[in-house]
């Protein structure tokens, strides 16, 4: 009787090391300040493999979400790709016979925009956006450059019927989250281990979990008494 127990326990022992090994995800999870970035960062990790990284550059913040993944004690984030896109479009509908479509200028940089091959033209002084008047249609084709990238890029936008107005904003923290995806993080050692760790209560990942649900669905605002829906990429 007592081989059997003591039998009993070391496969009991096994298994459970061997579930805990499987899961490295629980053995990650928590809160990490990573070292050696240009600017103070914080990573939260959750179980369910999902990620908050957040950090402050000068006077501006930058948060993304998305998924990660665990490969030898390296950690690689894949932010939501709607975060690593360079505009965001947003839309209203109303029953006119033609398309608005608005380019709200960023400080400090340069594009050339062309909405269906129709130039944008140049900001004029003491305005902050420019834009172009077009035919009405399902899909619009925006292609850009700037001074830094040259090379034009393409993009194709879906319009819902009757879209008479297209406000294009520019995702400034893009560059800057597209570039986590080029590095791995370590819980260990290198050139971007995690500084310390801290454990997260069960309140603290349902507030993060909540604050990540909401970001991803914010599909719209109010200006001048009309509502943008955020519009949909074609990819």
């Amino acid at each position: 009787m007592r081989n059997i127990k003591y039998s009993l326990l070391v496969v009991l022992s096994v298994l459970a090391t061997t579930v805990f090994a499987q899961n490295p995800y629980k053995d990650v999870a928590g809160f990490y300040e990573v070292n050696k970035m240009e600017f103070v960062s914080n990573l939260f990790l959750l179980e369910d493999k999902t990620f908050m990284f957040y950090a402050t550059f000068g006077n501006v913040d930058i948060e993304c979400w998305g998924n990660y993944t665990i490969e030898d004690d390296q950690i690689t984030l894949q932010p939501d790709t709607n975060l690593m896109d360079e505009f965001e479009f947003y839309g209203t509908t109303n029953q006119t016979e033609s398309l608005q479509v608005y380019f709200l200028v960023p400080y400090g940089r340069e594009f050339t925009i062309k909405a269906a091959n129709k130039v944008l033209p140049p900001l004029l002084e003491g305005d902050s956006f420019t834009s172009v008047s077009l035919p009405k249609t399902n899909q619009l084709t925006i292609t850009y450059s700037s001074l830094e990238n040259p090379k034009e890029q393409t993009l194709h936008v879906k319009l819902p019927e009757n879209t008479d107005e297209v406000r294009i904003l520019y995702n400034r923290n893009a560059s800057i989250i597209r570039q986590l995806t080029q590095k791995t993080f370590s819980t260990k050692s290198g050139e971007y281990a995690t500084k310390y760790k801290k454990g997260m209560t069960e309140d603290l990942v349902k507030k993060l979990k909540l604050r990540i649900n909401r970001k991803r669905t914010f599909t719209s605002f109010i200006k001048d008494e009309k509502k943008y829906e955020k519009l949909k990429l074609l990819r």
